[in-house]
């Protein structure tokens, strides 16, 4: 008689509702978070702490929402945080694989303009401490993808995940 095992993978994803905190080298962090089928708007509530982070979030491969970099160590007019702009580096990127991140063996360049830093507007709050969502219509995909980008090293944390709603998160 044949026998089977069944062995079940590890979560990879972040549920709505849940929280993720972070600190460590300098890197692109990728999130899977599962929303589920609800429609409404979604997102997250992020702390950058002090060393600036850019917190996006992507939707079927689109880039649906962008904090640019944000962090309370952003000083100057205009803000910058110590030669951030003008940096030109090469970074790995790690992905999550729900407990920590795993290092993907890839690399990409990020060079950071000043168009690249939020700039206060009510749009792109400077704060460490925001909110970044999105409307998502459509039942599924039931997944987005959070990246937090550190150039500088970096802790971070999602504060909470936020499932489907009707009205802006706030």
């Amino acid at each position: 008689m044949a026998t089977m095992t069944i062995t079940k993978l590890k979560d990879t994803t972040i549920a709505c509702g849940g929280s993720l905190n972070f600190s460590g080298g300098e890197g692109i962090y990728q999130i899977e978070v599962t929303a589920g089928t609800g429609t409404g708007y979604v997102g997250i509530k992020y702390d950058a702490n002090n060393v600036p982070d850019r917190f996006q979030i992507y939707y079927e491969d689109l880039l649906v929402a962008d904090s640019k970099y944000v962090g309370d160590g952003l000083f100057g007019n205009p803000l910058d945080y110590f030669g951030l702009v003008g940096l030109d580096v090469t970074i790995p990127i790690y992905n999550y694989n729900g407990i920590s991140f795993d290092n993907t063996g890839q690399t990409e360049r990020v060079i950071v303009t000043q168009s690249d830093i939020s700039d206060g507007s009510p749009q792109y709050p400077t704060a460490g401490r925001g909110i970044l969502y999105f409307n998502k219509v459509n039942a599924l995909p039931a997944t987005y993808k959070v990246v937090v980008t550190g150039p500088r090293g970096t802790g971070w944390f999602l504060n909470q995940i936020i499932c489907p709603q009707p009205t802006i998160p706030k």
